[in-house]
């Protein structure tokens, strides 16, 4: 059910793209797809979020309908900040593909690939270390040896990127890096404390974790 739940959602997305359209009067062009491709992925995941808390609360023997509400209410706060993150920090892109694309444009193109490989790896480690059967402690496999939130690190990289390719282009100041800040305190001032607030309560073992273990950039452990 969850899977028809998600897919369910994007017509809701393509009338809102259409609507949107007739009121700026643009067409729908090629890189117009891309974006809806990416806004595809957001929708998708933002619907795996709230269906997946609602199957949590309904485990809990909560009805139906006050799950959902619950659910809703819970999880606006996180998808609202993650979508108008990824809003906000793709806005300046429409200047890259209106001008000629500088090498520091395709530096940055390089960077927030590296940034996505990153993160893919990320949490790949993380979903293999779940699945396994000491999944109970502390993961450090792979790059989450070296650093306790490699995942961020990856997509702080690729809104790293995304600040490099825009330098090139005579935009306002702000509009350089609205994405990459907006993100980086996210994660940094509201996501990792909050997270590892949790982890602390949870596992003990996550103490010596956190002190022997760097943030976000990958370094090496000081254990001796």
């Amino acid at each position: 059910k969850a899977p028809l739940i998600n897919l369910a959602t994007i017509p809701f997305m393509i009338i809102g793209v259409v609507f949107l359209s007739k009121i700026l009067n643009q067409p729908l062009s090629i890189m117009a797809m891309v974006g809806l491709i990416m806004l595809v992925g957001i929708v998708v995941n933002n619907g795996i979020i709230l269906v997946d808390y609602t199957n949590l609360l309904r485990a809990r023997n909560i009805p139906m309908m006050q799950a959902c509400h619950q659910a809703g209410v819970s999880r606006l706060r996180p998808v609202l900040m993650t979508t108008l993150t990824t809003i906000l920090g793709m806005l300046p892109m429409f200047s890259i593909f209106a001008n000629d694309i500088g090498w520091l444009s395709v530096f940055g193109f390089a960077v927030m690939l590296m940034g996505v490989v990153f993160e893919h790896f990320a949490d790949k480690q993380m979903h293999e270390f779940l699945k396994s059967t000491s999944s109970k402690g502390v993961c450090q496999n792979g790059l989450w040896k070296y650093s306790r939130h490699p995942n961020y690190l990856g997509e702080i990289t690729f809104w790293l990127g995304v600040y490099l390719s825009m330098l090139p282009y005579d935009l306002p100041r702000w509009y350089y890096c609205v994405g990459f800040i907006s993100i980086y305190i996210m994660f940094n001032v509201i996501s990792i404390p909050l997270m590892e607030k949790r982890q602390l309560k949870r596992r003990q073992e996550y103490y010596i974790y956190r002190k022997n273990t760097s943030r976000l950039l990958i370094l090496p452990n000081k254990r001796k």
